[in-house]
């Protein structure tokens, strides 16, 4: 069935390390950690050269991880240790706050961080803590059961994974954190009217900091 393309069909938007960071914020608002902690505070199992990396640096894109983490793209099957694992593994591409560029792997440690402090799935929490406050109610994840009941929009490009459709990838820990948000127009604009528009949200928008 062809479905047209509306503000009420859920797409794959390339902005979820926005809600990673929403969720990292939302998370020191609660008490349980500071931004301003040390990797070292929160991995035993952190190397010696990525040890006094702060949460903030990571957010702010200033730690020098590597741009990616996995070998075979964004669906490659990966666990959350894994992930840290290989993360962990990489040789940073700068020093220490003496640069700023893109990194997936950062975004994708920052959801475990928020696993780890919050001992919830990242996942769960940003629903819980974001997406629902925001009123985002056609809104999830890769493989979600909402997309049962909300139309998807599948790609129709050179570039493409199984069906092609967000509602069957899979979303694995190569992609957790920095991507897998699925979600309509209309919730896109719900979401920016909850952290511009002076509401409880708006204090977890990394510009304001």
């Amino acid at each position: 069935m062809v479905v047209a393309l509306t503000a009420l069909v859920a797409l794959n938007p390339a902005c979820m390390e926005d809600l990673t960071a929403a969720a990292i914020f939302r998370l020191e608002d609660e008490g349980n950690f500071s931004v301003s902690d040390s990797l070292a505070t929160l991995f035993d199992d952190v190397p010696a050269d990525k040890a006094e990396i702060t949460v903030l640096q990571i957010v702010q894109r200033s730690a020098g991880f590597d741009e990616y983490h996995d070998t075979e793209g964004d669906f490659e099957p990966m666990a959350r240790l894994e992930a840290r694992q290989r993360i962990f593994a990489q040789e940073l591409r700068f020093a220490l706050g003496s640069e700023v560029d893109y990194s997936n792997s950062g975004y994708t440690l920052l959801a475990d961080v928020v696993e780890t402090v919050s001992g919830r799935g990242f996942t769960d929490y940003v629903r819980d803590e974001l997406l629902t406050p925001a009123g985002m109610q056609h809104s999830g994840f890769l493989g979600d059961p909402v997309w049962e009941r909300v139309d998807t929009a599948i790609g129709y490009g050179h570039s493409t994974f199984g069906s092609n459709d967000p509602a069957a990838w899979p979303y694995t820990w190569s992609l957790v954190g920095n991507g897998g948000l699925v979600t309509t127009v209309s919730d896109l604009e719900r979401w920016l009217v909850a952290v511009w528009g002076g509401g409880e949200l708006a204090k977890f928008v990394l510009s304001v900091r």
